[in-house]
């Protein structure tokens, strides 16, 4: 494990007197590069300027709390990741999705991702939507006898708004949590983005 000293540290809160009492306990400790944040925005920003190994962060602040922070440290994770789905793609979905691509941390991340996204692109019970079991298609999927989808047929642009809307839902989950930084959703001639709007106001404002 690295010493202490070699590593960075940042702490965020908007009291200067806990900034201080936390800033004493970890020299205490053997940390030496230590600064200091008054708001989880600012925070942020030294995190963008220049990596901290360690953030410790309180969770009430103006600005953008320490959930936020959080969420839009993880949402600036280097993306190595890159996956599509969709039901044109090589394997079998669920979904009526045309196409869903996902940017992760890493690919196999993104390939999850988008799988589980792609599936929930859906309008179940449509009759436009012709299902099969995957089975039938390939007698060694591991999908089994698991409804997958066959042919979607004409749609109208608010059973496709829908359907999307069904996606983003699932996208903007997965983003919450962290596991994806954006993704694109296509259906028909409609696309649905999802990107992290906390990681966009706290860089632009």
């Amino acid at each position: 494990m690295p010493a202490a000293a070699s590593l960075k540290v940042l702490v965020v809160d908007d009291q200067q007197t806990m900034r201080s009492l936390v800033r004493s306990g970890l020299q205490q400790l053997g940390f030496k590069d230590i600064r200091e944040c008054g708001d989880g925005e600012d925070g942020l920003r030294a995190m963008l300027t220049s990596k901290a190994h360690l953030v410790i962060s309180d969770f009430n602040m103006p600005k953008l709390d320490g959930l936020g922070l959080l969420r839009a440290i993880r949402a600036h994770e280097p993306i190595r990741g890159v996956a599509t789905s969709g039901r044109h793609g090589r394997s079998f979905s669920l979904g009526i999705a045309d196409a869903v691509t996902v940017l992760a941390a890493d690919a196999a991340g993104a390939d999850a991702a988008a799988t589980v996204i792609a599936n929930a692109v859906d309008l179940f019970g449509h009759p436009a939507v012709r299902r099969v079991p995957a089975s039938d298609l390939e007698p060694d999927s591991d999908l089994g006898s698991r409804l997958i989808t066959a042919e979607v047929g004409p749609l109208g642009a608010g059973e496709v708004a829908r359907a999307l809307a069904a996606g983003v839902e699932e996208a903007e989950r997965l983003r919450a949590d962290g596991l994806i930084a954006a993704a694109v959703l296509c259906l028909d001639d409609q696309v649905a983005a999802v990107a992290s709007p906390v990681l966009a106001s706290a860089v632009g404002g």
